[in-house]
């Protein structure tokens, strides 16, 4: 299923853009064009976020893995033998680490972002909370820039018209 949810954000934040562009609230034009192209690339990077969310490592493939990698590490210390002599438990030892490390990684990639509430993945949802706290920093600090270049006539702020949007009883 193929979902439409960046091509709705897309349209949405566009028209909300286009709309403070009319009420005189972007500065230029350029601005404008730049805010646009701003857009267009945070919609291609969520589109691609979300590709790689929905595509996840089927568990067989995992579990092939598993198997594959305890009978390598398990046979390896019968062909390192001649090459390591009295060595040879702990270069099979280092061996099974490493690959131990790639079996841990390719269970993220099963579960990329955590779903499971396992101990492997990455902590998305930490990740989603530092990206508000700074967009609404970002968003504060842009307001209180066009607060002090705008007219005194003006009295509603560019933050005020971001997190309102107009009701269906107001019209």
């Amino acid at each position: 299923m193929i979902s439409v949810r960046p091509a709705v954000v897309h349209t949405w934040m566009v028209r909300h853009v286009a709309r403070l562009y009319s009420e005189g609230l972007v500065p230029s034009a350029p601005v404008h064009a730049f805010m646009l192209q701003e857009i267009d690339e945070y919609t291609s990077h969520f589109a691609t976020f979300q590709t790689v969310d929905r595509t996840p490592l089927p568990f067989s493939y995992v579990q092939m893995t598993c198997l594959v990698m305890n009978i390598f590490v398990l046979t390896l210390p019968l062909a390192l033998q001649s090459e390591f002599g009295w060595g040879t438990p702990f270069v099979a030892a280092c061996f099974a680490y490493c690959y131990t490390g790639l079996y841990i990684n390719s269970c993220t990639l099963r579960n990329p972002f955590n779903y499971d509430k396992t101990l492997t993945g990455a902590p998305i949802n930490a990740f989603i909370q530092r990206l508000e706290k700074q967009t609404e920093a970002v968003l504060m600090d842009v307001n209180d820039l066009y607060e002090r270049e705008m007219p005194p006539s003006s009295t509603r702020s560019m933050f005020c018209l971001l997190y309102t949007s107009p009701s269906p009883r107001d019209s």
